[in-house]
């Protein structure tokens, strides 16, 4: 199973936001095809840069429902990498459909993608509708987002290219550099024909820049026009792998879609304010000014659709992340001093209130 240096995957995930393939489903704790019984099938497409394990810690929350099923491409996981195949997303939508057939899957299915997957299970949803009883987006590329990025952030621009070349395969370059090939022969232009449900992450990575992060937050709204969604759903907690930070979210969306009712939940401990010892955090009854009164002015305020959120960012020591990478990358060293001005750690404490402004959720986590 192929793996990357996390910093080269948190490049890929930033830009991505960017002979046959055999048959056969890779199973990373995946049902075999016949078991699912009357439990829709779910397909999982992984963003660049991401084999299928990146779904692992979200399936056995769905297998009692639903028949989860994870596909990696070519160059992921034990698939071999093919030269010269065509990876943009129409190509690869038409090997996923080939491919749950060969496996004696009938559809409809729900697709679940994230990133760039997502893309391409959007795709898929228009070459094939027929196919499609739901859809899940993960914070997924949009069209033009490698021109967001070259325009908005072009240190990341430059320091992406220079790891692609490096360091990527041959289908993971061409994914990349292919991922809006064919759009334009696709009609994008109305609403899908099932039902959508659209999350994106609300934390802003540390290698992004606020001109980057506040263009890439306009830009998502094309995502209400391409599918019809009527909302984007904002995971104010989480940054891009949403669903390894907000599983619960990502598996209450596949219920929603599926029609079906998500398992209850247990409501979040009450907790000690962090540095605050005398106050202590209950979901349902501890109001916002109790917060504000014992840590002051937040870093960031937000109006949510039925409430608000306060955000407390803590900057950190920066972190040498490329120690690793300066023998594969040779002599780019101008690389590694602008991967070191990017890449920081921070810890942030999210605070989620109702309309009436009492508290519905507390997330307290480091940023890389």
């Amino acid at each position: 199973m192929r793996r990357y240096p996390s910093a080269f995957r948190r490049l890929l995930l930033l830009a991505a936001t960017l002979a046959p393939i055999p048959s056969t489903a890779v199973e990373t704790g995946v049902e075999k095809p016949g078991r699912g019984g009357d439990r829709p099938t779910l397909v999982f497409q992984a963003g660049l840069g991401d084999d299928s394990s990146t779904w692992t810690g979200l399936l056995p929350a769905l297998r009692p429902d639903f028949a989860p099923i994870t596909l990696d491409r070519a160059g992921y996981g034990d698939q071999p990498i093919i030269e010269g195949a065509r990876r943009d997303p129409c190509a690869i939508a038409r090997e996923q459909h080939e491919r749950l057939a060969a496996m004696g899957l009938r559809p409809p299915y729900i697709l679940v993608g994230h990133s760039l997957g997502g893309l391409y299970q959007y795709v898929y949803a228009r070459l094939y509708p027929e196919d499609v009883t739901g859809v899940v987006l993960i914070d997924p590329t949009a069209p033009g987002h490698w021109e967001l990025v070259q325009e908005h952030h072009p240190a990341l621009a430059t320091a992406l290219e220079t790891m692609l070349s490096v360091a990527a395969h041959a289908n993971m370059r061409d994914e990349f550099r292919q991922q809006t090939d064919c759009l334009e022969t696709i009609a994008m232009d109305r609403p899908l024909d099932t039902d959508v449900r659209i999350l994106v992450s609300g934390r802003i990575d540390s290698m992004d820049n606020e001109a980057y992060a506040s263009a890439l937050r306009d830009s998502r709204g094309i995502w209400k026009d391409m599918t019809g969604a009527a909302r984007l759903e904002t995971l104010w907690d989480a940054g891009h792998y949403i669903h390894h930070e907000r599983p619960d979210a990502v598996v209450d969306a596949i219920y929603e879609v599926a029609g079906r009712r998500a398992p209850p939940r247990s409501r979040q401990p009450d907790t000690p304010l962090p540095g605050e010892g005398s106050l202590m955090l209950r979901v349902g009854a501890t109001p916002r000014a109790a917060i504000e009164a014992a840590l002051g002015r937040p870093t960031e305020v937000h109006r949510d659709r039925d409430g608000s959120v306060l955000i407390y960012t803590d900057a950190k020591l920066d972190v040498p992340i490329l120690i690793g990478f300066i023998p594969v990358l040779g002599d780019v060293l101008d690389l590694a001093a602008t991967a070191q001005d990017l890449l920081k750690v921070r810890e942030e404490w999210i605070f989620q209130f109702d309309a009436q402004g009492i508290l519905r959720r507390h997330t307290q986590r480091a940023v890389p």
